[in-house]
């Protein structure tokens, strides 16, 4: 609810006379008192802006935030880019809308080179917010602080045709799957069943709404000795199955159940090209020998990769290194089914817990990564993160598979991964 507005006197500019309007607001750092000066005509912003601009949609009393249309959107952000040197770090505040001015705008910045940055220390706050009226959509930024802080202001005019339909609000999903103490390596629905692959075997286990059995299990029979950070992949296409090991690799039948194994390496289907994984290690390599551990398979036939320095790494069509990104153990494309583009969802320990993982969601702009306001607390320490596309599918990437590890009570639990909507 805004707060009433009260008139606390008149201005003189040669023969204009202009209301100067004086409310209480709740500002980003609490309750201030602001007097800004407004044209009553509409949204026009004076030349002598208040120190805080970040309200001066109230003009209109019945103005309620909304956000704005996507050119507005792209517009605002490219004023407010103007304003601000390239490659300069950016504390991103935005308020009023559900979070959408702060998603268009971070998307746009880093798209114009600019870095942005979870703390406001050493870097440049921007605080933003956009409202509407009966009559037009307005965004508006205050840049920097003291001295140095700069108002950008953008507006349009609405439709006539009716209210606009906000954008989606893309959000990362997580669903419990199966649990147990035995660690596990992946998961996989197969058929009727789920399957869990451990360092020693694959259990069958039915799935909701099916004959209530006893789970049934079949040993991974190798003469390999596991490397000490053990990965392994499972991969089904209706009842029959892949298990993909360092050096050995499985086929099998969940109906009937049914598994065996040779010690031989393949390729393994995690969406870039690769000799599969060696048996004492538990990183990949391209065919150019560039080694990884992770790939997220992005448009246009590049890839985001965490490199044996776990840094994300974009790789363009010919699998060369085009860029390098922040610090991250895990990365998995994913897609959303109402909003275009990439999207990547990466994880790192969280700065709350030592033994805990946090996941956070990002939309793939050119070789940068937009953060999106969609972040997990995992119960524990991410251990496995794999796209759950199929075979029979290759451009579906809207699941994937996350295990953690809950330290604490040694438990391991599976979780189906995917993103959701909402406007």
């Amino acid at each position: 609810m805004m707060p009433p507005l009260t008139h606390g006197g008149t201005q003189r500019d040669g023969a204009a006379v202009r209301e100067v309007l004086s409310f209480a607001a709740v500002g980003c750092h609490g309750r201030e008192w602001w007097t800004p000066a407004f044209a009553l005509a509409g949204f026009g912003v004076p030349g002598r802006l208040a120190s805080s601009a970040l309200l001066f949609l109230l003009a209109v009393a019945t103005a309620r935030a909304q956000p704005a249309t996507q050119d507005l959107a792209s517009e605002f952000a490219g004023r407010v880019a103007a304003a601000i040197a390239s490659g300069a770090a950016v504390h991103l505040v935005c308020t009023g809308d559900d979070g959408r001015a702060q998603l268009e705008l971070g998307r746009s910045l880093v798209a114009r080179g600019i870095r942005l940055v979870e703390s406001g220390e050493g870097a440049t706050t921007v605080r933003c917010s956009c409202l509407e009226n009966l009559r037009e959509y307005a965004c508006i930024a205050d840049i920097g602080d003291g001295a140095a802080r700069r108002v950008v202001a953008a507006t349009r005019a609405k439709n006539s045709g009716g209210p606009a339909v906000p954008s989606p609000i893309v959000a990362l999903q997580l669903r419990p799957l199966h649990a147990q103490h035995d660690p596990i390596l992946d998961v996989a629905t197969a058929g009727p069943a789920l399957l869990v692959l451990t360092p020693a075997t694959v259990t069958r286990i039915p799935l909701p709404g099916q004959p209530a059995v006893a789970p049934q299990s079949a040993a991974v029979s190798t003469a390999r000795v596991w490397p000490r950070d053990l990965r392994g992949h499972l991969r089904a296409d209706g009842d029959a199955f892949q298990v993909f090991l360092p050096g050995v690799t499985c086929r099998g039948s969940s109906t009937p159940f049914a598994l065996a194994c040779a010690d031989e390496g393949e390729p393994w289907p995690i969406g870039i090209e690769n000799a599969g994984m060696a048996a004492s290690r538990n990183t990949f390599a391209t065919p150019e020998g560039f080694s990884f551990y992770e790939a997220a398979p992005l448009d246009g036939g590049q890839w985001l990769v965490v490199d044996q320095q776990g840094m994300l790494t974009f790789l363009d069509a010919q699998r060369r290194v085009v860029a390098r990104g922040d610090a991250s153990d895990h990365v998995a494309a994913l897609r959303s089914a109402c909003a275009p583009g990439s999207y990547v969802v990466t994880a790192r320990r969280s700065p709350d817990a030592e033994s805990a993982d946090v996941l956070r969601l990002a939309r793939v702009a050119g070789a940068t990564l937009v953060p999106e306001a969609s972040t997990i607390a995992l119960p524990g320490v991410l251990t496995a993160l794999w796209s759950a596309r199929m075979p029979t599918r290759p451009q579906d990437d809207r699941e994937a598979v996350a295990v953690v590890h809950d330290m604490q009570t040694g438990r391991y639990e599976a979780f189906h991964l995917s993103l959701s909507c909402a406007r």
